[in-house]
């Protein structure tokens, strides 16, 4: 129903020039008013905002290890990666049906969560799909976070930063869900920043398709961080692998655990294949001829858009995938993708397709 107050708000204050900042759950619901009375808001700033991700995505975050892998020996770094996977792969195998459902199908779990509007309003949060509402915010906005954000991971302030125009994030070290509590000097500055005129910067020409592409090869390697630009990129049996601001033709992985961030994959042919990997990516683009194959696989993409010619994604063996406010443009499904998925000798738009005909029903 907050939609309807958030309608009623913005009628009142149309005429008015406003700075809404908005800070976890309030951050949630700031992005839909700015979405709702665009011409109300002059700035938007967005702090350790709650939910956006996909419920399975956001759950999997709160079991991580609370360790800073920056602190510790790189030795331990592949050991605390594969111990986080395991906790996110229980978490996949228990969430991927509506936790909603759960609460309105069951008399006992709503006895024990209607007493607690907090905790209502945070399951009711993490089912709803922003996709829509981060396109249609055009509003001057800035984004703040806690590097440490043990609720609401860093990962979505990327994403928001990434989907809604020219917005800019800022980082704060160390600090957690509550930066101004707890770095009260660094988040004042921010939002000081934030709340004055945005200066204008200036964009620096993008020479990288300049560049000879070269192939890279990581074979039973642990901790490897790729950067940069390149024609193939083959990963076999190697794990905790960072792929950062990577442009490439191809990538292959193979039995292995994989980051990527700012990743964008350009193809004549299939982009990407993963058999018996894990892939974790965040924002970037996938341009492809083939679809992309994945067998005995987990895809986790958030703020990812793919775009093919055909099939997008092809599932040959049993695999999981989650999408977070992302979107497919292929032959046979074109729009925003938001939500987990199971798929066996499938291909991604006959799911996609099939969940939008129930719906309609």
């Amino acid at each position: 129903n907050y939609a309807k107050v958030l309608d009623a708000v913005s009628k009142k204050y149309r005429k008015e020039s406003l700075t809404v900042v908005g800070h976890s759950m309030g951050g949630a619901v700031s992005l839909r008013f700015a979405a709702i009375a665009p011409d109300a808001i002059d700035k938007l700033v967005l702090v350790d905002v709650a939910g956006i991700l996909e419920k399975t995505a956001f759950i999997k975050h709160t079991g991580k290890l609370p360790i800073d892998e920056s602190s510790i020996p790189s030795s331990l770094r592949n050991i605390i990666a594969q111990l986080n996977d395991v906790g996110g792969a229980i978490v996949e195998m228990t969430s991927i049906n509506s936790i909603s459902r759960l609460v309105e199908r069951s008399d006992l779990t709503w006895e024990l969560v209607k007493h607690y509007p907090n905790v209502n309003a945070a399951i009711s949060l993490i089912e709803e799909d922003f996709s829509e509402t981060l396109q249609l915010i055009n509003v001057d906005t800035r984004i703040i976070w806690g590097e440490l954000d043990g609720v609401a991971p860093l990962r979505t302030g990327k994403v928001l930063s990434a989907k809604i125009s020219a917005a800019e994030l800022s980082v704060i070290q160390g600090a957690g869900h509550v930066p101004m509590k707890s770095h009260p000097q660094s988040f004042q500055r921010l939002l000081s920043l934030a709340m004055a005129p945005r200066t204008i910067q200036t964009q620096t020409s993008n020479y990288s398709h300049l560049l000879e592409r070269q192939n890279i090869t990581c074979h039973n390697e642990n901790n490897r961080v790729y950067s940069g630009v390149y024609n193939e990129i083959n990963l076999n049996n190697c794990s905790n692998v960072e792929l950062n601001n990577v442009n490439a033709n191809k990538l292959s992985v193979i039995d292995s655990l994989v980051n990527a961030e700012n990743l964008t994959i350009v193809s004549s042919g299939s982009a990407l294949s993963a058999i018996e990997s894990v892939l974790n990516i965040t924002n970037g683009e996938i341009s492809t001829t083939l679809p992309l194959e994945l067998s005995g696989s987990r895809l986790d993409i958030a703020g990812v858009n793919i775009i093919a010619s055909k099939n997008s994604i092809n599932v040959s063996a049993a695999s999981k995938l989650i999408f977070s406010v992302s979107s497919i443009h292929d032959e046979f499904y074109q729009g925003n993708v938001h939500g987990a998925f199971k798929l066996h000798d499938q291909n991604i738009a006959q799911v996609l397709n099939k969940k939008n005909h129930k719906n309609v029903h």
